[in-house]
């Protein structure tokens, strides 16, 4: 496994977190632009404005001095007049996590998602997210992770189904 440094998002890691919005969200396959994310309100809800109260997260990266993004897991506490599509309750912060596909399926996702909820403990009474119903690996790894899903699949933005999903703390 390659070697990796995990740090704190800070509010210079903004276009990093737009990478990886841009492979989580699967925009890649509807032809959308990080360019275009960047102005449309779904997507900014997730990565603008970072350090509001329970804005929280970390980026795996190769160490210095390449500095190679690997993957970044995240959450923020959304409202309803600004909730997302794992979106429970205004007390639920939700999580967003994606890895670059050459460092998949090694256990950076786990790692990364463990390091998130330690920091979570006794600050939130739960986590919730969204998945894509096809996201096989994406949902054992949550399920592993003590996540369980929440209602009824619902109608995602590309015409799928997704699950939300929550991790009571």
């Amino acid at each position: 496994m390659v070697k990796i440094d995990f740090r704190a998002i800070d509010k210079d890691d903004e276009e990093l977190i737009w990478k990886i919005v841009y492979v989580t969200a699967d925009m890649g396959k509807t032809g959308e632009t990080i360019e275009e994310a960047k102005k449309n309100a779904d997507r900014r809800r997730y990565v603008c404005e970072w350090g509001k109260p329970l804005d929280y997260g970390i980026i795996a990266e190769t160490p210095a001095p390449e500095k190679t993004l690997i993957g970044v897991a995240w959450m923020r506490l959304l409202t309803y007049e600004n909730k997302g599509a794992g979106y429970i309750d205004d007390d639920t912060p939700e999580l967003s996590i994606g890895l670059l596909e050459d460092f998949r399926n090694q256990g950076i996702g786990k790692m990364l998602m463990s390091e998130l909820i330690n920091w979570a403990q006794g600050k939130v009474q739960g986590i919730c997210l969204s998945v894509r119903d096809y996201n096989k690996p994406a949902i054992s790894l949550y399920h592993s992770l003590g996540f369980e899903i929440y209602g009824i699949p619902f109608n995602n933005r590309v015409g799928t189904k997704s699950f939300k999903m929550i991790l009571k703390l």
